[in-house]
């Protein structure tokens, strides 16, 4: 079983930080995952991972497209499934569950959709120029920046 709301960005949890970047609209809606279970017996069946791709696909296809991120909450210790469906770990939530009594930690995770992003940080500015820096091999940089420099020179009237 899944159990997901969609709420307007501005009314999800204060632990969700900002889901998607404030830089998105006031109507900007996020996906917010309550609970994701099942019997026990079941549990090595991927049924989870269906689940939450069948959300994924719901939002994005059915006229959601204010929906631009699903979040949710989960132990530290049950992390896989979402790793393994694109969900990145957003907070780490320090003694956020109580179970039986026992503080446990917590982690926020994130999937972002339908052009949602992270807000911008220095962080991610340098992650998204290193790996589009890295993505490019040395003997085509000074070859671009020719071409770039004589289409710019070649556009100017002599």
């Amino acid at each position: 079983m899944i159990v997901s709301e969609i709420k307007n960005r501005t009314k999800i949890h204060k632990e969700g930080g900002e889901i998607p970047a404030s830089s998105f609209s006031v109507d900007t809606q996020v996906a917010y995952s309550l609970r994701l279970g099942g019997v026990k017996e079941l549990r090595k069946h991927n049924i989870g991972s269906l689940l939450l791709e069948s959300l994924k696909d719901h939002i994005s296809t059915t006229g959601q497209e204010h929906c631009k991120a699903i979040n949710l909450h989960v132990l530290t210790t049950s992390n896989t499934v979402y790793e393994n469906r694109d969900f990145k770990q957003h907070l780490h939530l320090p003694y956020y569950y109580s179970i039986r009594g026992v503080l446990k930690d917590g982690f926020t995770y994130v999937l972002y959709i339908n052009g949602g992003h992270r807000p911008w940080t220095i962080l991610v500015y340098i992650s998204t120029w290193g790996s589009a820096l890295a993505n490019l091999s040395s003997c085509s940089i000074p070859h671009r920046i020719y071409h770039q420099a004589h289409s710019l020179l070649c556009s100017f009237p002599p």
